[in-house]
């Protein structure tokens, strides 16, 4: 320094060096480096306050997105982890068959706001849905979960929306039905929407999606409160605002879309016009299903329906009328031919809507194949 010392910085310049003075006022100091270079700093006021005036720019926010894979997840006794898979070669989870079971997330985001999240999964088998939490909330159900070709080959599935605080969230992957998971991912985010102006609760006009079959319902002059949707012929009351149309009705079937809050329900009709897609069948033609063979008709049905299926002779099994969510509604025993049988269900007393009919034989069971399964739709 001015006053003869002398500091050498022979090191690496990313380290700090404290240089001790007892001096005050207006100071430089005098650097030299192994070639006998001198520099000369800029003059200080000593004492002072050491501060940082490089311009350096500032560290970027916590990420608000990104992937989470499933076995970094704290799970639930009974749930299987697994290794393999077509999405990352790495390991995934299985064993979703009741609430109990279930995979917390935990995700930070740096404020809050409406986050959409995408559940990569695996399915070797068609019907199934994944529920989920947030904080320890409400669950919410995202249906219509289709086959992947394989309980370890995985796809993406519909983004549903998520509304998160700001600080650490807990996301819960839970329950569900006919899957395994690989990891979810979380978008960016949004601010959440302004409070919507006074006025009465309302449902936005639906909007169809005739390449995915999404009908993404919302709602204005919301509460705040829990919303519940429903379409006649597709679904019953859920949390979850995406209903799937299928592709025979998504050309000129009239729908009508629901939703109710705090024990009001308003409601908005669709038509559905997808030009290419063909028109609802006729009630007297039978819709087989291509992986099984099971023979359902009429469908669309006004109450009574015939299934027509196959089991090995003397093979004891069950026939089963069940909701989209898995309740069983009827449950008849049935004993193998060997040859087509058919039976008859009086599905009457069950209201409007899309039901599963499955026959499951006592070998299906114990040598893992696929059950019998099909859907009817009842109209009225």
């Amino acid at each position: 320094m001015d006053n003869g010392q002398l500091a050498d910085l022979n090191i690496p310049v990313s380290t700090n060096q404290s240089i001790s003075t007892g001096v005050s006022g207006q100071r430089r100091a005098i650097l030299r480096n192994a070639q006998g270079n001198y520099i000369l700093t800029q003059a200080v006021n000593l004492p002072f306050t050491l501060v940082n005036d490089t311009n350096d720019p500032p560290e970027p926010p916590t990420p608000t997105g990104g992937c989470y894979e499933a076995e970094s997840g704290s799970r639930s006794p009974g749930t299987d982890l697994s290794s393999g898979g077509n999405a990352s070669g790495g390991q995934y989870v299985g064993g979703f068959d009741g609430a109990s079971r279930y995979v917390d997330f935990t995700v930070n985001v740096t404020s809050a706001g409406n986050f959409p999240l995408t559940f990569y999964y695996g399915s070797g088998e068609a019907g199934g849905y994944i529920d989920h939490a947030i904080n320890g909330g409400s669950v919410a159900r995202l249906n219509g979960i289709s086959t992947t070709g394989g309980w370890n080959q995985f796809a993406a599935s519909n983004a549903v929306t998520l509304v998160l605080n700001a600080g650490n969230n807990t996301i819960r992957v839970q329950g569900g039905f006919r899957f395994t998971l690989d990891k979810i991912c979380l978008d960016g985010g949004s601010t959440p929407p302004p409070t919507p102006p006074s006025g009465s609760f309302a449902l936005n006009p639906p909007t169809l999606d005739c390449g995915s079959g999404n009908v993404v319902l919302s709602v204005v002059n919301s509460n705040g409160s829990t919303v519940e949707y429903r379409a006649i012929g597709l679904r019953d009351w859920e949390t979850g605002n995406v209903l799937n149309v299928p592709s025979h009705q998504r050309n000129g079937t009239t729908f009508t879309f629901q939703a109710r809050q705090s024990g009001t329900e308003v409601s908005q009709s669709l038509t559905t016009n997808c030009a290419g897609y063909r028109l609802g069948l006729a009630s007297s033609e039978p819709v087989e299903d291509a992986d099984t063979g099971l023979v359902i008709s009429p469908n669309p049905s006004s109450g009574r329906v015939s299934g027509r299926f196959r089991l090995g002779v003397g093979e004891r099994g069950s026939l089963l009328v069940q909701s989209l969510t898995g309740a069983v509604l009827q449950s008849r025993a049935v004993v193998g031919t060997g040859a087509t049988q058919t039976e008859v269900l009086d599905m009457e007393g069950e209201p409007s809507g899309l039901y599963l009919i499955r026959v499951i034989g006592r070998a299906t069971l114990s040598n893992g194949s696929k059950a019998q399964t099909g859907r009817v739709l009842l109209m009225r």
